[in-house]
């Protein structure tokens, strides 16, 4: 009976104690409720699948190296995320001292009339949806070409021109006749001299600068993985360094490298055999 009582007690003395605990604070749900507001005012950066856009097409998207002298082709995509396209107003600029535009083609042929207007130094397209045709759903669609011929060798940009609200500039107008276009794009041109250069060759580009084919890997047809490497050694006099240049292409993930720069000389890899390569050089 005494075990039994004192059992008891034991029982009772820690059922008190841990009333007289302090309990954890219970977190405020109007706290969690104002951090989640907070987080959801931060704008998410949109990418080019969420918004509309006009954009140029071409391998290294921002920038192009082409030879000088010679014509070039520059293609614009479109996307409209989702909603069909009426018509729609892409103005290209130009800068007239560089290059001279030669014509343009339409890539949408089948759904879109496209004509096409010069101003010195700007290029209006203007397409719109053909009778009996249905609007379109641009899906990084190819919209037109754009053909220039090269008149100086410089550095040159060409952008295709956006002011949101303003339809003058460029558009993409919806069959609710809403402007949807949010996104436009500009890339640089660079017009250099060809040259090709065989294998332990030195080529001098200017008083500075000279340079010369080092390494030529061409690995077997055969293997898939295997990685496709040119090294071009430039040599500048004026820092009395040699500065090498590494070109790829192939491997696992099939990347190319095929354009490569050091300070103001930027060069394209255009093709390659076991002997020799052939490149632009564009000095700047």
């Amino acid at each position: 009976m005494k075990y039994l009582t004192l059992f008891l007690l034991t029982i009772v003395l820690c059922f008190v104690i841990i009333l007289l605990l302090p309990k954890p604070e219970k977190k405020d749900s109007s706290e969690k409720s104002t951090k989640t507001q907070i987080l959801s005012t931060v704008k998410p950066t949109k990418i080019l699948s969420q918004v509309a856009y006009f954009m140029f097409r071409h391998e290294n998207n921002k920038k192009l190296i082409t030879e000088y002298g010679k014509d070039f082709t520059i293609s614009i995509i479109g996307n409209s995320t989702g909603k069909k396209v009426n018509d729609f107003n892409i103005n290209v600029e130009y800068d007239p001292r560089y290059v001279k535009w030669k014509n343009t083609t339409n890539l949408m042929p089948n759904s879109y009339k496209l004509t096409s207007q010069n101003e010195s130094s700007k290029v209006n397209l203007s397409g719109a949806l053909k009778e009996s045709i249905k609007a379109q759903i641009f899906n990084e669609n190819m919209i037109a070409n754009l053909s220039f011929e090269s008149i100086k060798n410089a550095e040159t940009k060409i952008k295709i021109l956006y002011k949101s609200g303003n339809n003058i500039e460029s558009s993409m107008v919806s069959q609710e006749k809403i402007n949807i276009l949010e996104q436009t794009d500009e890339i640089i041109i660079l017009f250099g001299k060809k040259y090709h250069i065989a294998l332990g060759q030195l080529i001098y580009l200017d008083d500075d600068y000279s340079i010369s084919v080092k390494k030529i890997n061409i690995p077997e047809t055969s293997c898939r993985d295997c990685i496709e490497e040119v090294i071009l050694e430039l040599i500048s006099q004026k820092e009395k360094k040699q500065h090498e240049l590494i070109f790829s292409n192939g491997g696992i993930m099939g990347v190319i490298k095929d354009e490569v720069s050091y300070n103001n000389v930027y060069i394209k890899l255009l093709q390659t055999n076991r002997e020799s390569v052939e490149v632009i050089i564009t000095l700047l």
